[in-house]
């Protein structure tokens, strides 16, 4: 059995909860200005939980089983050093990580700063966070909070982490100087910084069936294929209007990326890199709000987060954060347009999902 098919089975025996398919649907989303991960309610559009997070919380990344969420909070007005570690289930920060510690041969501590993306490794035992200000990949134990080791990468800034699906290699992108740097998890060293021929990389997302990472490059309005297996770049195919997050179908068959300059979405066609559509969504405010029916006018619209809840379910779901304008959009592939939007009370940046809900609590209607 798989492991986090177990431990759901388990967890309502030592932890009181349940995991069910029917259980809520939650989005979680992070906050920038207001310091918060915000837990909203799908169906009634409401906030269920404001959870105070650290200054400036950028990156965001959900447990392989969804109990677990971690945070990076890289500061607002100065460069932050923490992760906060969430239970999804009691909508409580766990602990607040502090990327201090002794790495390697050099003596005394180390402070890494200003972390900004985040990622749970295979059974979420250990987690790792990029941060940019020191250049480092830092690998923490999730139970315990410690730092476990340090590879220094080259690149320059650093938006995206991804793990490769046996959890061997992670993969950073560097905004700043265009590359991808490759880091083995069971030394801890990066042995490779990919060279992309286009530059200003941000967001990545991993092909389902993990042979490929597609990688935006915002300031040549552009997307680059690398192969997982050899780290090399294939190819590179122009986008719209500085790309900013990308996500694939659970078939493989489309990647759907946001444009945060129109304020689209751009659909791909994975077989021969073809735009399918482009979804709009600036006339997304005409959409009746769930919590504000007397909302007027769109504020700048500008798609940052993008997301898939029950990702190859007959219950999966679209859903993208509207950075600087307080929504999220949900979205229909089927017809390739807005369906819904949900007012928030402050600016979201990145989202993720979960399904718990408490031992005894009603089961939804």
């Amino acid at each position: 059995m798989h492991r986090c098919a177990l431990i759901s089975l388990l967890l309502p025996l030592f932890c009181g909860v349940s995991r069910a398919e029917d259980a809520p649907l939650s989005i979680l989303v992070t906050s920038p200005d207001a310091g918060q991960l915000l837990v909203v309610n799908v169906e009634t559009g409401a906030v269920d939980a404001t959870i105070r997070v650290g200054d400036g919380p950028t990156g965001l990344a959900i447990s392989e089983c969804g109990d677990r969420a971690v945070v990076a909070n890289s500061g607002k007005t100065v460069a932050g050093s923490t992760l906060s570690l969430v239970n999804t289930t009691t909508r409580q920060v766990i602990r607040t990580i502090h990327l201090e510690g002794s790495v390697g041969l050099s003596p005394g501590k180390q402070t890494f700063f200003k972390p900004t993306a985040v990622a749970f490794l295979p059974g979420a035992d250990q987690l790792v966070a990029a941060s940019e200000a020191s250049q480092c990949l830092v690998f923490v134990g999730t139970r315990t909070g410690r730092i476990l080791g340090a590879a220094p990468f080259k690149g320059r800034g650093a938006s995206g982490v991804i793990v490769s699906p046996d959890g061997s290699l992670v993969f950073v992108s560097h905004p700043k100087s265009g590359s991808v740097s490759v880091v083995d998890v069971a030394r801890r060293q990066t042995i490779k910084e990919i060279k992309l021929e286009a530059g200003g990389t941000t967001d990545m997302a991993l092909t389902p069936d993990g042979e490929q990472i597609w990688v935006v490059n915002g300031s040549t309005n552009s997307i680059s294929v690398i192969d997982v297996k050899t780290q090399v770049e294939l190819l590179e195919f122009a986008s719209g209007s500085y790309p900013h997050d990308i996500a694939f179908t659970r078939d493989g068959k489309l990647a759907l990326c946001t444009n945060y300059l129109s304020g689209s979405i751009s659909v791909y066609n994975t077989g021969n890199y073809k735009t399918v559509t482009e979804i709009s969504l600036v006339e997304a405010g005409s959409i009746p709000i769930s919590s504000d029916p007397n909302w007027e006018g769109p504020p700048p619209v500008h798609p940052s987060g993008l997301m898939f809840t029950d990702p190859g379910t007959e219950n999966e779901r679209t859903f993208v954060a509207l950075q600087g304008s307080e929504r999220i959009c949900e979205l229909d592939l089927k017809t390739m347009e807005v369906i819904r939007t949900i007012q928030l009370p402050v600016k979201p940046l990145e989202l993720g999902w979960s399904r718990t809900a408490l031992a005894f609590s009603p089961k939804p209607k």
